[in-house]
């Protein structure tokens, strides 16, 4: 059976973001601006658990994330997932690639349960 067209694949609303940092009296700030509002296909990979940074426990979940093709996305970028019911969900980027190299498609590896 043929996989489904990238389009029809794009259902979940989700929100680049990158992080941008202004200069202050006391050094810089850092804050979070929307970049764009983008269609996404949003699945858990399975893997995530606990894991310890920054000496906090934190519960981990991975998701593989595919977008139309966007050459400004990359690792220092975030997503905002919009998911049903009402409850964003920050993704934090770990990589992401042109699969086929046809300018189609981005593959995005995100994480959740990251300190900021």
């Amino acid at each position: 059976m043929a996989r489904a067209s990238l389009a029809t694949r794009l259902r979940e609303r989700v929100v680049i973001q990158r992080n941008d940092r202004t200069k202050s009296g006391t050094g810089f700030v850092s804050k979070w601006v929307d970049v764009a509002p983008v269609f996404a296909e949003v699945l858990p990979i399975k893997g995530g658990g606990e894991a310890f940074a920054q000496g906090i426990q934190r519960q981990t979940e991975f998701f593989r994330v595919t977008l139309r093709f966007r050459s400004d996305v990359t690792p220092q970028h975030r997503l905002i997932w919009k998911k049903r019911g009402g409850v964003d969900q920050a993704l934090d980027i770990r990589t992401c690639a042109d699969p086929d190299n046809r300018g189609e498609a981005l593959l995005i590896h995100a994480e959740t349960g990251v300190p900021a």
